[in-house]
């Protein structure tokens, strides 16, 4: 499922976007900002029956930042990266997992982070949702970018059922 945007650049975003099994169509890149110091974006399917994920469960994410006047960002970014389950606004948190960018990171594009779930047993009712929460946790002393919708850097949550 990708991570879907409303909008087109740095606007304000709802509080969760979407997921989709529709892969990009633009080659535009959408980023969400997360501000440093526990800044978040959700990005929630929406269920309309019952549903059971069992399996392995992963995300590709594409992040990057603002970067110095050497075109620099100082160094790695962490993310923190939730797998909920949620009815209504009430979520429970699944399972956390923290990912860093490897090495240096320049100003050319966004940096892939895998992030591993490992397995998952997970019934959905009807209009419960399955929520992927990206955050910049509080030790991030800089914006962290995440970039989704896009053909470019197809930010999405996996599934490999058992």
């Amino acid at each position: 499922m990708y991570l879907k945007s409303p909008s087109a650049g740095g606007s304000s975003s709802p509080s969760a976007m979407r997921l989709s099994n529709q892969p990009p169509s633009s080659s535009s890149v959408y980023r969400t900002t997360l501000p440093d110091g526990n800044g978040r974006q959700a990005f929630r399917w929406d269920n309309a029956s019952w549903v059971r994920f069992t399996g392995t469960a992963g995300a590709t994410l594409y992040v990057s930042g603002p970067t110095t006047l050497l075109g620099l960002l100082g160094g790695p970014l962490t993310v923190d990266v939730e797998l909920r389950r949620c009815a209504g606004e009430v979520c429970t948190t699944l399972v956390t997992q923290s990912v860093t960018t490897p090495g240096q990171l320049i100003q050319l594009g966004y940096s892939s982070v895998s992030v591993n779930f490992g397995a998952i047993d997970v019934v959905l009712t009807n209009g419960e949702s399955l929520e992927v929460v990206v955050i910049a946790p509080s030790a991030t002393t800089r914006d962290v970018w995440l970039a989704h919708d896009s053909t470019a850097y197809q930010s999405r949550f996996v599934f490999d059922r058992t």
